[in-house]
């Protein structure tokens, strides 16, 4: 059976609405039937890349970034773009570290599994018939 090639693009700050649990209760039953998880791309977007901050501590809310280790730890293979431009405006690149001319882009904030890429892998994606969820 073929699989649905899916791109979530993820654009909203972590906290911004409570339905957001129940977005990546989606992810999670859509990678259950992708069981390889290699269809499925996670790509953050605009303010969608603070969910991505690996220092949350929200109080009386259910700490996102937990979720992504999660998702990551059961579905190795599933990737997570984060948008080079979007990363560096809001802080997370590391300027010193990164080779910007060479798309080596280096974030000590951000969580380890998670590649940071220029806007045309959103393009390439779609170019190869991904379909895009977006929250």
């Amino acid at each position: 059976m073929n699989s649905q090639k899916t791109l979530f693009l993820i654009t909203e700050s972590p906290y911004y609405s409570p339905l957001l649990p129940s977005y990546l209760d989606l992810i999670e039953k859509i990678l259950e039937v992708n069981s390889e998880g290699s269809d499925v791309v996670l790509f953050f977007y605009m303010d969608g890349i603070h969910q991505l901050n690996s220092e949350q501590f929200p109080q009386n809310f259910q700490n996102i970034s937990e979720r992504y280790v999660h998702l990551h730890e059961k579905h190795p293979t599933l990737r997570f773009y984060a948008c080079s431009r979007c990363t560096a405006a809001r802080g997370y690149l590391d300027l010193q570290q990164s080779d910007i001319e060479n798309n080596i882009f280096i974030s000590r904030k951000l969580m380890p599994f998670v590649e940071i890429v220029s806007i045309r892998k959103l393009g390439e994606h779609l170019k190869n018939g991904y379909r895009i969820i977006q929250n």
